[in-house]
């Protein structure tokens, strides 16, 4: 359904400046959800681990790869 729809824009595109598109991409590894409760659980897990080979445990920003579509 995506690749229909991207072919779809390219197209719109192509017509509407009166230009030839082409659409080249790559098909790959689905996008990275990071499950908030599951990510949460584990943080703490690994908080209350006390391991000394664990340094720390922080959130990172989110990047493009993982923000939420909701």
């Amino acid at each position: 359904m995506i690749n229909k729809e991207l072919e779809r824009i390219v197209n719109g595109i192509g017509v509407t400046f009166g230009v030839n598109c082409e659409l080249s991409y790559e098909i790959g590894y689905p996008p990275l959800y990071n499950d908030p409760e599951l990510t949460a659980f584990v943080a703490d897990t690994l908080t209350k681990l006390k391991d000394s080979d664990i340094k720390a445990v922080v959130e990172v920003p989110k990047m493009a790869s993982n923000l939420d579509s909701s």
